[in-house]
């Protein structure tokens, strides 16, 4: 086996949703067929004719094209020359299978040079892909199991070239055993003839023992099926309407193409977890999984970069972080220590303290669900505090409202209760003690209380400046680094204070955009990564030793397996970016800073959930953990009834002023709870340039407002498929689906049936919503026509 491959589990095909069905059927296999683009290798783009604007960006640099030709006008000149190559083609040989050769044969002549465009197309493709590891598991496995492989691909590449390309990344050639290419018979997949070919190539095998996996239906799935061969859909990489990839699409254009396969593939290992487990493991492996593994590989590299010895990230956090972090150092080869530190606000907040005064205990009145019992526990008063017991339960958020006397309310009775000798006193004795407590526990922990790296989520540097100010005031010179995965415009007094705090996805200001909705709901973040313990709420000396005291985690037992499923898909999701970052070493560099990207990442999740993850995610419970026992759902039945008395655009207005201002954690998610399409359409509406989705969504929303409820699709590809789920979303129900293929009759997506037209003409429904952008007006006429002799005229509405 490669080397560069033998990190893969064997097993791994068990775990993907597409494979995990072969167990049973592999054992009377002898043929294991397998297409190749999208199955056996994977891109690092979003389409495949996304190469072709990097051949002409390289071709521009190497001066190879000629002067004036941009990488987006190479690109619409190479579709267009394989149009025309295939059109040729079919002309003089009766068929459209083409090669590369024939497409740059077809280019103008005065492009540049012919010859060594086409050899830098084959150079390209062959950094562009790799192995997808799932299904090298599946043919390692059938190998030993004595399984013959053969490749079927309808590619313009040639067999010679497609067996370079395997190689290249580091695939065993000697394991194939047929491999078969269209352009090279001059057949394709499409109505079975290449699985004919197959079938002859193997004289003595029967149909029943050849098994066929592939990501096109109509050219794998339809194919094998007219050639009598069993079949697997590989839907990995296909688009799916109702998929987070889409979803994102939509909200933020394509988020690294370098690793959306990848980020596909985790989405679908998730074959040995139950219905509703699967969710919390693809949150994990397919949004969260990308995002911190590469904040994970920005702390490497920047640990290896200025030669750090010792990283301590922050509990509860940390415990996740810290794995992640050491996994990374690991595959690099680096000896650094990697130690969670048991801090929290709350447990540095006295310690970070010079003098307790007015303006201290003035912000202990901003937090949220924080009574007035809740801070006199905080401060260890409970047996100096009698007068204040019958106020116990009051919110310190009210206490403004709450008037004792004339001129005095309970706010200014609390602040002056502070103020009195003997408790301010006892207020800075807890203060020392603390902060003794916290620098004897750093002492203790850390390999050097003078310089390390501190590692958290984020936002405002809060800890750390805790920390860093309970260092000073003991006498310590310390020079800390303190990294933080979204770092927000507050830390822009830090870094004038001389503080070293970064963000990974912005800091000081940069990025405020997406980094304000992140900080305005960042509890499901929080929540989805914290370790299975509470919070650290102090220190205390035990057999000549500091140990953190933490609360108990009032988390049920069914929300703790949630959030280890969603953490072991982070995990996981790590292990297929070692395999990928193995073989294609550039991507680290060209990733790790794109700070925009990886912050869109999470404000998708945030700003425009699916209505699964709403109801999902919301179910989660949150605690305050910052001297509180407050925990609630992340959605709760009061937002629901706020939505229900404001209506959706006042209540996401008085949402967006903050927490305090409505007590509604994750907004967003409220109203999709309520309103599933109701984000979706907004940003679907907003992002439609170029999309073939904007301009299905345009269709059925006027079909909508011409209250009409009921329309045939006339397309049953992937377009007809997509206008399928944006009719779903405007309540448009798709009574048949139309279709010219008579092989597709019968046949059901969504459990709507395929047709022909010619039994629509005689239904009782006869509005049409035309599926495609190419043939609108084609499929118009034709329509049209096998109505001509019918009393009935059809409404037709076209995407055009």
């Amino acid at each position: 086996m490669n080397r560069m491959l033998e990190n893969i589990e064997a097993d791994l095909w068990q775990k993907d949703v597409f494979l995990s069905g072969l167990a049973d059927i592999l054992p009377n296999i002898k043929v294991l067929s397998l297409d190749i683009f999208d199955t056996i290798l994977f891109r690092l783009y979003h389409r495949p004719i996304d190469v072709f604007i990097e051949i002409g960006k390289r071709a521009i640099e190497k001066g190879m094209v000629r002067e004036g030709i941009t990488a987006v006008e190479f690109q619409k000149i190479r579709i267009l020359a394989e149009k025309k190559a295939r059109s040729l083609k079919k002309i003089r040989y009766g068929n459209d299978e083409v090669n590369l050769f024939h497409i740059y044969d077809a280019m103008p002549k005065n492009i540049g040079d012919i010859e060594k465009l086409r050899i830098l197309e084959f150079e390209i493709e062959k950094h562009a892909c790799y192995i997808n590891p799932s299904i090298y598991s599946l043919i390692s496995y059938c190998k030993s199991k004595g399984i013959q492989i053969a490749l079927l691909s309808d590619m313009y590449l040639s067999s010679d070239q497609i067996k370079i390309l395997l190689a290249d990344n580091y695939f065993p050639i000697e394991w194939i055993d047929q491999l078969v290419v269209s352009n090279e018979i001059g057949i394709g997949k499409a109505g079975g003839k290449l699985f004919d070919k197959l079938l002859c190539n193997y004289p003595s095998i029967q149909k029943k023992e050849i098994i066929h996996i592939g990501d096109n239906k109509t050219a794998d799935i339809d194919g094998a099926r007219c050639a009598g061969i069993q079949s697997i859909y590989y839907g990995v990489i296909p688009q799916n309407l109702e998929s987070v990839f889409e979803w994102e699409h939509i909200r933020h254009g394509v988020v690294f193409p370098q690793i959306l396969s990848l980020r596909k593939l985790a989405y679908y290992m998730n074959a040995e977890y139950d219905k509703e487990d699967k969710f919390w493991f693809q949150v994990g492996a397919s949004i969260l999984g990308p995002f911190f593994v590469f904040f994970s590989e920005w702390v490497v590299h920047s640990c290896k970069k200025e030669k750090r010895s010792s990283v301590y990230p922050f509990m509860r956090e940390g415990a996740l972080l810290a794995s992640l972090i050491r996994e990374g150092i690991k595959n690099e080869q680096l000896n650094i220590e990697v130690k969670p530190l048991y801090v929290s606000r709350q447990a540095t907040y006295f310690a970070g303290i010079e003098s307790f005064d007015t303006e201290q205990l003035g912000n202990m009145f901003e937090r949220n669900n924080f009574t007035v019992f809740d801070l006199i526990r905080m401060f260890k008063l409970e047996d100096t505090a009698e007068c204040l017991k019958q106020y116990y339960h009051v919110m310190l958020t009210e206490c403004k409202d709450i008037e004792l006397t004339e001129g005095c309310s309970l706010r200014r009775y609390l602040i002056d209760f502070f103020s009195l000798p003997h408790v301010a006193n006892k207020v800075n004795e807890l203060i020392e003690k603390e902060r003794s407590l916290l620098i004897k526990y750093i002492e203790q922990t850390c390999q050097s209380v003078d310089e390390f790296v501190t590692v958290d989520l984020g936002f405002k540097g809060t800890i750390q400046k805790s920390i860093e100010k309970a260092l000073q005031l003991s006498g310590f010179d310390s020079k800390l680094t303190h990294l933080l995965a979204i770092g927000s415009e507050p830390t822009s007094k830090h870094l004038l204070e001389g503080m070293d705090i970064r963000g990974w996805i912005g800091n000081a200001g940069e990025n405020q955009d997406f980094i304000r909705t992140l900080m305005r709901s960042p509890e499901i973040i929080e929540e989805l990564i914290q370790a299975e313990c509470g919070s650290t709420l102090g220190y205390q000396e035990r057999n000549d030793s500091i140990v953190p005291i933490l609360s108990n985690d009032m988390c049920s037992e069914q929300e703790r397996r949630y959030k280890n499923i969603c953490q072991q898909g982070i995990l996981f999701f790590q292990k297929l970016w070692f395999h990928l970052k193995k073989n294609k070493k550039f991507l680290i560099e060209d990733m790790i800073f794109n700070k925009r990207e990886w912050g869109a990442l999470l404000h998708r999740l945030i700003d425009m959930p699916t209505r699964q993850e709403a109801t999902l995610l919301g179910t989660l419970h949150h605690d305050d953990n910052f001297g509180s026992d407050h925990i609630s759902t992340i959605i709760h039945d009061k937002d629901t009834r706020l939505l229900e008395k404001w209506g959706t655009e006042e209540f996401l207005e008085r949402c967006s002023h903050g927490y305090h201002a409505t007590n509604v954690y994750w907004p967003q998610g409220v109203v999709t709870v309520q309103q599933p399409s109701y984000f979706f359409r907004k940003y679907l509406q907003q992002n439609e340039e170029g999309h073939y989705l904007a301009a299905m969504n345009r269709m059925a929303s006027t079909i909508k407002s011409e209250g009409l409820t009921e329309i045939i699709v006339y397309g049953a590809g992937d377009v007809g498929q997509c206008l399928i789920k944006v009719a779903n979303l405007h309540k448009l129900q798709v009574r048949y689906i139309v279709d010219r293929k008579t092989s597709l009759w019968g046949e059901q997506i969504d459990s709507i049936e395929i047709t022909s037209l010619d039994r629509m003409v005689n239904s009782n429904l006869h509005i049409y919503a035309v599926a495609s952008l190419s043939f609108a007006k084609e499929i118009e006429r034709d329509i049209q026509e096998a109505y001509k002799h019918s009393n009935v005229r059809p409404t037709i509405f076209t995407p055009i």
